[in-house]
């Protein structure tokens, strides 16, 4: 009995394992971005099925030491502008160094499958005036999205970065990591309950 259990429960953590699908986004860094922007960041779409955002990661660095936050936002392709306030915002953020340095952040959200959204630094309430560097990406472009910066905040104005993207990283999966495990779990208790009806009346 307790062979049989252990097995199932190996096999099906395997199982459940297999089945969270993931998307990647992956855009190397093959120049540099330079601005004094409020805020800036790169625009992207949520996948269609694998809709929630794990992990954000940008790369930047700056000549002054400068702290900012760092938002994830639904973003209006048309009108250039956020659409209402941040979905996620991260602790604040320093980056005391002349070197380039990666920054990630890690919301778990739930997007709208095919919905535009940005991820952007925030340096507003803290530094606004200090230049930042971004690695960028201008050969191999994001159909996606693109990067953008505010050039003023009232009224709110974007400007919107061309064929250039920020070197970026994103990682999708479809659903919350507890309501996998949830499902996993009530679906090895169900077998369980099945596999010991089936030994009793036998």
């Amino acid at each position: 009995m307790l062979k049989h259990t252990t097995f199932s429960a190996l096999l099906l953590i395997v199982v459940c394992q297999t089945a969270r699908a993931v998307v990647t986004y992956d855009f190397p860094s093959n120049n540099q971005i330079s601005t004094e922007g409020r805020e800036l960041g790169q625009t992207f779409t949520a996948p269609t099925t694998d809709n929630v955002l794990q992990s954000f990661t940008i790369r930047l660095k700056t000549i002054q030491p400068t702290t900012f936050d760092f938002n994830v936002a639904a973003w209006d392709n048309v009108n250039l502008k956020l659409i209402g306030p941040p979905l996620y915002t991260s602790p604040r953020t320093s980056q005391p160094s002349a070197y380039y340095v990666d920054f990630t952040i890690t919301p778990d959200l739930v997007l709208v499958p095919g919905g535009s959204y940005i991820a952007y630094i925030d340096k507003s309430n803290y530094n606004p005036n200090n230049n930042v560097m971004l690695a960028g990406n201008g050969l191999d472009p994001y159909s996606g999205g693109a990067f953008v910066f505010m050039s003023s905040p009232q009224p709110e104005t974007w400007i919107h970065g061309g064929q250039e993207d920020l070197a970026f990283a994103a990682r999708f999966v479809p659903e919350p990591e507890w309501l996998s495990i949830t499902g996993c779990l009530v679906f090895l208790t169900r077998a369980r309950r099945a596999g010991f009806t089936k030994r009793s009346s036998s």
